[in-house]
């Protein structure tokens, strides 16, 4: 089963989550446990200034997920099956405070 993934207007109208918990019950209630996924957690910024960020993978074709992550363990992940893991899942961020991205790239924002 695919899902559909977050596209910038779905991200712009989210609900404001007061917490990370908050954020994680959404999308686990959205798109299923199985489908959101969490995959690390690294801190950003420094002192008082210092959040939790929990990076989430959205696994949007199941099959495709688990066969590039089975290749990818094996070192055998390359050319159009690499291209395939890629689009079988979209990275979605969530700070401490319920902030999201879907951009792994960008810094959460509220």
């Amino acid at each position: 089963m695919r899902i559909k993934g977050i596209t910038r207007e779905d991200e712009a109208k989210l609900p404001r989550f007061g917490s990370h918990a908050e954020a994680r019950a959404y999308f686990s209630a959205k798109y299923g446990e199985d489908a959101f996924q969490i995959e690390d957690s690294f801190v950003v910024g420094e002192g008082d200034d210092a959040t939790i960020v929990y990076r989430y993978s959205l696994v949007l074709d199941r099959d495709a997920f688990e066969e590039g992550r089975r290749r990818l363990m094996q070192g055998s992940l390359q050319g159009e099956g690499a291209m395939r893991f890629l689009r079988s899942y979209q990275t979605v961020e969530v700070s401490l405070e319920g902030s999201v991205s879907r951009d792994p790239l960008t810094r959460c924002r509220n």
